[in-house]
């Protein structure tokens, strides 16, 4: 986390900003020389930023990344994939309970 290497979860559930990813860097004990190339580092991975994924494909994610007894390299482009499924998956159940309890259910 010192080194400016590391993404909150809650930025990448919540989705944030390269402006915001960048400031939450000065907010550390990084150096200014550090700052900068963690800033460069950023701009490299996330162009355009995080977009929001949500706490189900964090979980997803983190699940799938994990191996015992290693740190996690969590993939943005992963978790927005299962941010994908996760959706694909709510609108399947919504389909089918709509459909099978009649036009006056409501979620």
């Amino acid at each position: 986390k010192t080194l400016g290497n590391v993404v909150d979860p809650i930025d990448v559930r919540n989705g944030i900003t390269l402006e915001a990813l960048n400031e939450k860097l000065k907010t550390g004990n990084l150096e200014s020389r550090e700052v900068e190339r963690a800033a460069n580092l950023q701009k490299r991975i996330f162009p355009e930023g995080i977009k929001q994924c949500g706490s189900d494909a964090l979980r997803i994610g983190l699940l799938s990344s994990c191996s015992s007894g290693a740190d996690v390299n969590l993939d943005i482009q992963k978790v927005t994939a299962y941010r994908h499924f996760c959706n694909k998956l709510w609108n399947a159940v919504r389909f089918g309970l709509y459909h099978s309890l009649g036009e006056t259910y409501e979620p």
